[in-house]
């Protein structure tokens, strides 16, 4: 049995799903942009020699992990979607009922 706060993240995520490419688009280019700023603060440009490539190939490597984290993540939610489809359609069944009455 899933308990109904996981049944209301799966609601909310199903509801959302229309919504996944451009959280993805939008969660891979801030993470490329986190792992810049990272690599900038700790190494800066000219201290060590690096260069604007290095810079580039680093956050390329963020924007690498973000999609794959974020590829992951969807796979998950759908396989849960579909693992729990039957309760999760009567939870929102039960929530749609629940809201007639307010």
């Amino acid at each position: 049995m899933i308990s109904d706060k996981k049944l209301r993240q799966l609601l909310l995520e199903k509801r959302q799903k229309g919504k996944w490419p451009l959280q993805l688009v939008v969660f891979t280019l801030v993470f490329a942009l986190v792992f810049g700023v990272v690599e900038y603060a700790f190494y800066g440009f000219t201290m060590e020699g690096h260069t604007i490539d290095e810079l580039l190939t680093t956050m390329g490597k963020g924007a690498v992990v973000a999609f794959l984290m974020t590829i992951i993540r969807f796979g998950r939610t759908n396989y849960q979607l579909n693992k729990y489809k039957v309760e999760l359609d009567a939870f929102e069944k039960q929530q749609s009922e629940i809201d007639k009455l307010f």
